[in-house]
């Protein structure tokens, strides 16, 4: 009898491997969807400092070839130590949103707008780099569930969830860095995925350096990213190459990147600042809290985030905890990377629970476990011996999250939370503690219920001021003095064309589907040779 070579623990079973050229164009048809969907659902509008100040900093590098703040601008962070104010942000979601800044300023010159329209264009055309980079976000995380080894149309299952029935869609219609991290976190992510699929003898230095990149911009992006660098590293080290200097060569070219990204973040720190590990926060927020430092006790802190009514992530991502208990058949397919991707979240979870702002300020669920919900949602693809129970409870957990995505992106989310004439969240206590009683449901549909009625009861559609009510772009520029006609025009374009985007699509996922069953049928000469 012939030896019969055995894969590599690790290594999945082979199989031959999809056309390249078909999952491109699945791809590229599922970025199309999203990012048509994004942008329709999008807020096109400022709510918060941190949206503010990065919006500030993105007019100053479109402008002047700077980061820091304009005088006169509404300021949080510190002066630096040439007097020049700067925002304790990263710089990387200025940089990709500076082309949207000069197009709407270049259009409004164009067009003549007056001061006030000038401004509402500004904000919406910025802003609006979230719902592309959100959308390119899905499909990498679509394509790391085909290279893990899951079928299409479960694949495209699991996308789905991942896209409306998580935060993800929320924080798409913003302005906030979560988006970007996130797309970034999976490239990483998918790039130790493909290297975990294709099993060399020897590692590729080159390739696992080109995976670290995106875990360097990371810190760019948001500096505290680097708290998942030590998990995928081990990861590195644990899974690719035989002996042991194979393994610290590939998590030392991995990390090699990242660990010089967060280098000369702190070095600019040092420049501006004076001191390295200086970010830029204010000493304290409305006078009360410091914005940094680790001062939550960790129960009450994990509490808040995994399960509270207002910032718990299995209400806000129902869809992560049947992921989490039906993770069974993952693991089994992608063994140890699959432990590992499991262990992504708790990152994040361990590390906030006892941040200072551990609900990251006013927001739509736990804005900080954003980048990380995703690898929960992962399991959902691989429900192979699950029964109907558990895939009923699954689609169940994604219409729950969906409809409450979908309320959340409808108001202000900052109406529901900061006390006014018309309502009185308590989304603080005094002394600007967070308040664990805050319930996010509830108030969003008081503040949805409350601007339907005027609507259709009252006959006062889109009588509020400019910041309040339905809280979509149409909405916001035609209080700003564009005009419906053209909204309107618009909305039903985009429409149009989402109906055909994912028509398209289906015909292409079908293609797909149909190569997929076709590489894994045995063909005729395996049969003889058994």
């Amino acid at each position: 009898m012939s030896h019969v070579p055995q894969n590599p623990p690790e290594c999945p079973r082979p199989v031959k491997t999809l056309p390249r050229w078909l999952t491109v164009h699945c791809s590229t048809w599922l970025f199309i969807c999203f990012q048509l969907f994004y942008l329709l659902t999008a807020s096109g509008r400022l709510h918060t400092v941190d949206e503010y100040e990065t919006f500030y900093m993105t007019e100053s590098l479109a402008e002047n070839g700077e980061l820091s703040i304009p005088a006169g601008k509404g300021f949080f962070g510190r002066k630096s130590l040439d007097g020049r104010f700067h925002a304790p942000y990263g710089p990387l979601l200025s940089v990709a949103a500076s082309p949207g800044y000069v197009a709407g300023s270049v259009g409004s010159k164009l067009l003549g707008h007056p001061p006030a329209k000038k401004e509402a264009l500004a904000w919406f055309s910025t802003s609006l780099v979230n719902t592309t980079i959100s959308a390119a976000g899905v499909v990498v995380f679509f394509l790391l569930l085909l290279k893990l080894g899951a079928a299409p149309l479960p694949a495209l299952f699991t996308t789905i969830v991942f896209a409306v029935a998580t935060p993800h869609w929320h924080y798409a219609t913003t302005f906030f860095s979560e988006p970007l991290s996130t797309l970034l976190l999976l490239v990483s992510v998918y790039l130790l995925a493909a290297q975990w699929k294709e099993q060399r003898d020897e590692p590729q230095p080159m390739a696992f350096l080109l995976a670290g990149l995106p875990l360097a911009l990371t810190a760019a992006n948001r500096l505290t990213m680097a708290i998942y660098f030590p998990l995928l590293a081990a990861a590195v080290l644990a899974l690719f190459g035989r002996r042991l200097r194979e393994r610290l060569l590939a998590a030392a070219a991995y990390c090699a990147l990242p660990l010089c990204a967060v280098g000369l973040y702190l070095l600019w720190n040092y420049v501006r600042f004076g001191a390295p590990f200086e970010i830029g926060y204010p000493a304290a927020i409305e006078g009360a809290r410091s914005p940094i430092g680790f001062g939550e006790p960790l129960p009450r802190g994990l509490f808040g985030l995994i399960l509270s009514p207002g910032k718990g992530l299995f209400l806000f991502a129902m869809p992560a905890l049947v992921g989490l208990f039906l993770s069974s058949d993952f693991i089994r397919r992608t063994r140890t990377l699959g432990v590992f991707l499991l262990l992504v979240p708790c990152v994040p979870l361990l590390f906030y629970a006892s941040y200072s702002y551990w609900e990251g300020g006013h927001c739509w669920g736990p804005r900080f476990l954003v980048p990380a919900i995703g690898f929960w949602i992962l399991p959902l693809a691989f429900l192979q011996t699950a029964g109907p129970l558990a895939r009923g409870a699954a689609i169940v957990a994604a219409l729950f999250s969906c409809l409450l995505q979908a309320l959340g992106v409808s108001v202000s989310f900052l109406e529901c939370q900061v006390p006014s004439s018309l309502f009185q969240p308590g989304y603080y206590h005094d002394g600007h503690v967070y308040n664990m009683g805050y319930s996010a449901i509830a108030e969003t549909l008081t503040v949805f219920l409350h601007y339907w009625n005027e609507a259709v009861s009252g006959g006062r559609f889109l009588a509020e001021s400019e910041g309040l009510g339905f809280d979509r772009w149409f909405f916001f520029l035609s209080k700003s003095g564009f005009s419906v006609v053209y909204l309107v025009l618009a909305v039903t374009t985009l429409m149009a064309l989402l109906g055909i985007c994912v028509f398209v699509l289906g015909r292409a996922l079908a293609l797909l589907r149909e190569e997929y069953v076709t590489a894994r049928r045995p063909r005729q000469k395996d049969l003889l040779a058994i």
